[in-house]
């Protein structure tokens, strides 16, 4: 069907039966682009039915939708006229939802829990210009949970700005109702006659002091009968107009649910429940988050190719064999797969704590371990860690907990794009005192590394990059603050300072091409080691800052300033990230498209 219509003209045109259909070739076209490009599987999957019934009942664009993250964001980019052909490619469709690239994406999206706020944010201005159009976020169960999300129902609760809210439930995050009652009661909440007459009840007898009486007295009766045969629901309990629950795979009713929303006057929650990774049984039975993002995977037989041993293999084989050595527990916001930390909650279950897509309260929870004597280790992804600043600030620098933080995904992440790419974080944390931040290049690095870490009484920062570990044959002892020459000539008047795994594609490089120039391996990126840079201010008539894992506003400006303070004459350069953000595409493709890759680099320096 997808071949023999037009989208996004033709979709209201077709018949439930046909929905159907089309319905089952979107489902198709995911699966079979996702297996070529990588991207988010199982929650686009989950939505399919809910997405193309949005599509049908509203009118899109003018009516704004906004998903939650937008990892679910695939069916509405068909339906809107995309193909999925080039997705996450460079230069590509996007992975994620963008106002850039088509009128149909309201806004940037890519972290979670802001979809409520911002769309509260919309229909105030749509009511201040006098305008009529629908508002419509769609948020998952947990990022429900995020505090943000709160904040916003709460400021909802005191505006009279009407937002549609569409809960996606595909876990157990909420509470589900149970029994034949209580079914009973859905279907009449449901229906369009219960939504009317319970409008009119409110209107007739919350008039008047005698009248709002009967109307509490009635309305306890009622709630304290429901209680009896239903299972307590957050959302019910929030306090704005609430549909629910309704079958996330049924066309006819998500259609009544949505209609009724739409002819709602007020806000309104529809809770919707669906399937995560419905219609391939391989995925809906994953129950450790393996498909939800994924890379390029055999079609024919599910295989993911995922045998590259990463820095966060060594971290957690280093964590789980100093449990009781640092008297440590393991926090992670809802990242304990991405950053294949599996096997320590295996192990370890009661010092593992997954605490949901709850980047502030990680901090917060990791500094009360710390100020009763437990260090904690928190495993977040650098682009998420930015959520939680001040509780950096605030919670851990200023009460002097010992904490460890692994920043993992640091540097250009490949194919997630701007929202995802880790390249400010060195730049965020940077002028915090007593703060420590270091990054491995090699393999045997991290070890040493997280000694030091975990050494240090103050808190500390490991950067992990996604790539491949590799290899370090000579001994290289690290100790605190210092780093290390990894390739030295006779009499060479030019050094780079190279940070992270890409140094050992430079050092290859530099062998290769028998070139007269210096490196030095950056391990410490806070405090730097400033006995060598002195040294380096002497000997040397160049100096290559080359960082491809943050923006120059990291270290790149902590060495500046150093070479102000001693009143260095000679040439200093930069080659790495510009305060920006970047494209998506393959990690490859992007350091060359950005002139970032070694063979560029070295190019540019020795001309």
């Amino acid at each position: 069907m997808l071949n023999n219509i037009k989208l996004p003209n033709d979709l209201k045109s077709l018949d439930i039966n046909n929905l159907f259909i089309l319905c089952d070739d979107i489902r198709k076209e995911i699966i079979e682009y996702v297996s070529k490009n990588g991207g988010h599987l199982s929650p686009n999957l989950g939505v399919v039915e809910l997405t193309t019934m949005i599509h049908y009942v509203f009118n899109l664009p003018t009516d704004k939708l906004l998903f939650d993250v937008s990892h679910q964001c695939y069916t509405h980019k068909i339906l809107s006229g995309r193909k999925l052909d080039t997705l996450r490619q460079l230069n590509g469709v996007s992975g994620f939802y963008s106002k850039e690239e088509s009128e149909y994406d309201c806004y940037l999206s890519g972290h979670s829990s802001t979809s409520i706020s911002t769309s509260l944010g919309m229909a105030v201005a749509r009511d201040l210009k006098k305008e009529n159009n629908q508002i419509i976020a769609v948020i998952g169960d947990a990022s429900l949970a995020n505090g943000v999300a709160m904040e916003g129902i709460n400021n909802l609760l005191s505006l009279n700005n009407k937002v549609i809210i569409i809960v996606n439930d595909n876990g157990m995050s909420i509470s589900k109702t149970v029994g034949g009652i209580s079914k009973l009661l859905n279907n009449v909440k449901n229906s369009k006659m219960y939504q009317n007459s319970k409008r009119k009840y409110e209107r007739t007898f919350n008039k008047g002091k005698l009248r709002r009486l009967f109307y509490n007295l009635s309305s306890r009766m009622k709630n304290s009968f429901k209680k009896l045969v239903w299972k307590e629901n957050l959302l019910e309990n929030i306090g704005i107009d609430y549909l629910g629950v309704v079958d996330g795979h049924d066309l006819n009713k998500l259609k009544d649910a949505l209609e009724l929303a739409k002819n709602n006057e007020r806000s309104i929650i529809v809770h919707v429940k669906t399937i995560k990774g419905c219609g391939c049984q391989e995925i809906i039975d994953d129950v450790d988050g393996k498909w939800h993002g994924v890379g390029k995977f055999d079609l024919s037989t599910f295989n993911v190719d995922n045998n590259k041993i990463s820095f966060d293999d060594i971290v957690c084989d280093y964590l789980n064999n100093n449990v009781l050595n640092h008297n440590l527990c393991v926090i992670t916001p809802a990242m304990k797969s991405g950053a294949r930390l599996d096997k320590f909650f295996i192990n370890n279950p009661e010092r593992s704590f997954d605490v949901g897509i709850s980047e502030e309260h990680a901090f917060v929870f990791a500094s009360g371990l710390a100020l009763n004597g437990v260090t904690p280790y928190i495993s977040v992804y650098s682009t998420f860690m930015q959520r939680s600043y001040d509780f950096i600030n605030q919670d851990i620098v200023r009460n002097k907990s010992k904490c460890v933080v692994g920043v993992d995904r640091v540097g250009l992440v490949g194919e997630d794009g701007e929202s995802h790419h880790g390249i400010f974080d060195v730049a965020i944390v940077n002028h915090l005192p007593n703060v420590m931040i270091c990054m491995p290049i090699f393999a045997n690095d991290v070890n040493m590394l997280m000694d030091i870490c975990f050494a240090y009484d103050y808190l500390s920062f490991i950067r992990l990059t996604k790539d491949k570990c590799i290899a370090y044959n000579k001994d290289c002892d690290i100790k605190y603050g210092k780093w290390n020459y990894l390739y030295k000539c006779d009499n060479s008047k030019s050094i780079i300072l190279s940070l992270g795994p890409i140094t050992a594609d430079l050092i290859k490089y530099i062998e290769d091409k028998k070139l007269n120039i210096d490196v030095i391996g950056v391990y410490f990126i806070k405090p730097l080691d400033e006995e060598l840079l002195k040294e380096i201010s002497l000997k040397y008539e160049n100096i290559y800052v080359y960082d491809i894992y943050s923006v120059k506003e990291g270290i790149f400006y902590s060495i500046l300033d150093f070479y102000n303070k001693i009143n260095f004459k000679g040439n200093i350069s930069f080659y790495g990230l510009d305060n920006k953000f970047y494209k998506h595409g393959k990690y490859s493709e992007l350091l060359k498209f950005y002139e970032l890759d070694v063979g560029s680099f070295v190019d540019k320096i020795i001309k």
